[in-house]
């Protein structure tokens, strides 16, 4: 048996194909979500069923039966009233153990954003010599503050690139502890990369982008972490009057929508351009005409169908979008010319699949990632030696790399795509296979 505590978006992510692949190995797994995470919005979309708690996951007495069999749980605040709250399409009858028979093995997601499940579930795993795997889904996300002494016994991490700079930051693990096996979330890419003009073409019809017609996706970090106006303020001023620009934010940012009304109120000023959203990862629909162009969305909740929504005073039906398992934010990733972002899973995620990516890391975004122990020029994609995407450390680093992305990018793109090898690891569509074996490995006396 296997418990396996999910935080945000990115844990969900990494770890839901780690969960299929075990059920389909016949393994017994329990999920366990942080109510204070997004990661619990992405589990029943993948019809994953699975115990909403930041309480102790271990040791706890049953309460009351359900209609789908025993079920056991604790309330958020985790204070001891327990509460059952399983969600999901298959719950079945399987008691959750609490306390009964236990687990070989514990694996936990390394949210930066909720991570007290995590914590918990750790801490009464030492206390019952239950072994610890972590999974991190982003660089150096093991190494946050409030998880840099997390008592991992195995780490899994992205490459080789990052095992290095966690065995930097973290003095208390040793290199047989540290896996580097790539990301599971990223075994698609291989597919990806193969339908990306099919995806390109149908997408950019459907919403009425024109074949010639520049696009530009902005990926937002969570602006309490950084400053947000550092880095929009300058994208917002260069950006040539030509480009149509679709801003995404962080779910876990509380002000989303008001950064989308910051993008829009700019834009107004400044015609004659064009703001898109496009399933906003905040649920942010637009619901008014643009005085400025037309405005085009789809339905946040979409995965693999985009339905266009088109507003403004000449509205028409338009016929729904369809594009097999494509997720709306990777076909409007392949469908762009340019992606910006400060630091974010996306932007990681497109420099792979060989779309021209530019990294805004200003001052605020640099403290922040060296609080994370991230060291310049951050991420292994940016390194000199074998770079497949560009960065601006100052805005006259970002006019420069912004002018050869967006017009003249095919020298840079033949350059980095000699360099795309390198990352093989997190591109070979093996990720889940090597992760799922190593955990069975570990499950053996």
């Amino acid at each position: 048996m296997i418990y396996i505590t999910v935080g945000d978006v990115g844990d969900a992510a990494a770890l839901v194909p780690v969960i299929r692949e075990l059920k389909k190995r016949r393994v017994v797994v329990r999920v366990y979500a942080d109510p204070q995470g997004e990661g619990k919005s992405v589990l029943p979309k993948n019809r994953i069923a699975f115990t909403s708690t930041v309480g102790s996951i271990l040791k706890i007495d049953p309460v009351e039966s359900s209609p789908w069999g025993e079920l056991y749980g604790v309330e958020p605040d985790g204070l001891g009233t327990l509460r059952p709250q399983k969600y999901g399409s298959d719950c079945k009858s399987e008691p959750i153990w609490m306390g009964r028979s236990q687990p070989h093995l514990l694996v936990s997601g390394t949210s930066g954003k909720a991570q007290k499940l995590h914590l918990n579930a750790m801490h009464e795993a030492v206390r019952n010599k239950i072994p610890i795997i972590g999974l991190e889904d982003f660089y150096l996300t093991s190494c946050a503050k409030e998880l840099r002494r997390a008592p991992y016994d195995r780490l899994i991490v992205m490459d080789e690139d990052e095992k290095r700079n966690v065995l930097r930051a973290r003095k208390d693990l040793k290199p047989s502890q540290v896996h580097a096996l790539g990301q599971p979330a990223f075994d698609d890419i291989p597919k990806l990369r193969r339908q990306r003009n099919l995806i390109r073409t149908k997408f950019r019809k459907e919403h009425a982008i024109g074949r010639k017609e520049k696009l530009v996706v902005f990926y937002g970090a969570a602006s309490y972490q950084i400053d947000m106006r550092e880095t929009l303020d300058p994208l917002l001023k260069n950006l040539p009057s030509t480009v149509t620009l679709i801003p995404q934010f962080h779910p876990a940012d509380p002000k989303g929508r008001w950064w989308v009304r910051y993008v829009k109120n700019h834009f107004k000023r400044k015609p004659p351009f064009t703001v898109s959203t496009v399933g906003s990862i905040m649920k942010i629909d637009p619901v008014e005409s643009s005085p400025w162009g037309e405005l085009y969305g789809v339905e946040p909740e979409s995965l693999g169908t985009c339905r266009p929504q088109k507003y403004g005073s000449d509205y028409k039906s338009e016929p729904t979008w369809e594009v097999g398992e494509v997720s709306t934010r990777d076909a409007l990733t392949l469908s762009s010319d340019l992606v910006v972002s400060q630091y974010n899973t996306a932007a990681i995620r497109s420099s792979l699949l060989g779309v021209p990516t530019l990294f805004i890391i200003f001052k605020s975004v640099q403290k922040y990632l060296a609080k994370r122990g991230l060291r310049k020029p951050y991420f292994p994609q940016l390194n000199p030696q074998h770079p497949i995407a560009l960065a601006a450390f100052n805005e006259r680093d970002f006019k420069r790399h912004l002018a050869t992305l967006l017009y003249h990018p095919a020298r840079t793109m033949r350059s980095f795509a000699r360099h795309q090898p390198h990352f093989r690891r997190l591109t070979d569509g093996r990720a889940t296979q090597r992760v799922v074996r190593f955990i069975l490995k570990r499950m053996r006396p």
